[in-house]
Parts: C-alpha cells; sequence; structure tokens
C-alpha cells in the first residue's frame, strides 16, 4: 500500500495545503494506533499496516517535502531539509528512548518467567505513548505550518 501510495500522494500534495494533508495523516495514523492497542489478530494487522501505508504514505510524505521545500525557499532549501532530517533523528531517538523506558516501568522485574498476559499491558503502554504523541504532533503541525492551498504545480 505504501509503494501504490506514493504515486497519488504528489499530485495531492500539489492541490490541497501541507498544513491539511499533514494533520490529517497524523490524525489518521493515531487512530490506527488506537486500534493496535486492542491487539487484533494477523488479517487486522495487515489492514492495519496497509492503512498505515496510505496514511503515512499518500497524506504524509509528499506533503512533508513540500512544507519543507517551500520553508526554505529557492535559496536555503538544503539547509531545510539538512534540519528537518537532523531533527527528524534527534526527535526519534527522544521518543524511542522514552518508548524504551515506559516498557521497562511497566514490565515486572523477572522477565525470565515473562508470560504474553504479562507482556500485554507493558506493550500496550508504548503504542498509547506513541498514539498521544502523534495527535499532539497534528495539532503542533496546524498551528505551525502556514494555510496555503496549491493549486496546480508550483514552479
Amino acid at each position: 500500500m505504501a509503494m501504490i501510495a506514493y504515486f497519488p500522494g504528489g499530485a495531492l500534495a500539489d492541490r490541497f495545503s501541507a498544513r491539511s494533508l499533514l494533520t490529517a495523516s497524523l490524525v489518521a495514523t493515531s487512530a490506527g494506533g488506537l486500534y493496535m492497542a486492542l491487539y487484533p489478530g494477523p488479517v487486522g494487522l495487515a489492514l492495519l499496516f496497509g492503512y498505515w501505508g496510505v496514511t503515512t504514505i499518500l497524506l504524509f510524505w509528499a506533503a512533508l517535502i513540500r512544507a519543507t521545500r517551500e520553508w526554505g525557499g529557492h535559496d536555503e532549501q538544503g539547509r531545510a531539509f539538512g534540519i528537518l532530517e537532523g531533527g527528524r533523528g534527534l526527535v526519534v531517538a527522544l521518543l524511542a528512548s522514552g518508548g524504551v523506558v515506559l516498557l521497562a516501568w511497566f514490565l515486572p522485574e523477572n522477565l525470565d518467567q515473562l508470560s504474553n498476559d504479562e507482556r500485554r499491558p507493558a506493550f500496550r503502554s508504548v503504542i498509547f505513548f506513541y498514539s498521544a504523541i502523534t495527535p499532539a504532533t497534528a495539532a503542533l503541525t496546524w498551528t505551525i505550518i502556514p494555510p496555503v492551498k496549491h493549486i496546480g504545480l508550483a514552479a
């Protein structure tokens, strides 16, 4: 789904504001996380990952590239993309560290005899953590990115 979603994603980014697409993507992706916290079966997980392929690629990726390109302007695109990638790496590292701390906090001391029933609440706490961060990021995105509508291709 993600690979297929790349093709129409650019056309969507040309027609709708990055602000709207990015915000919708983050909210929809978070909703998928809430579904994941229900521990769906194999078919449910396959559908969920297909859904995430659409929410993260079709709605998000091209809009993020477009917003970064516009933010960098004609002369500062290299800097804008460098800040984007460096910032993404830093945020991912911080959030992953938070997820590990949260997982460790919810797991019992003796991991040798750990059952799946004991793992579930710990893993679910990490899912909820990411599912809460994502709409918070959507609110921040809506606030920071200007509401520009794109009609047609821009030079």
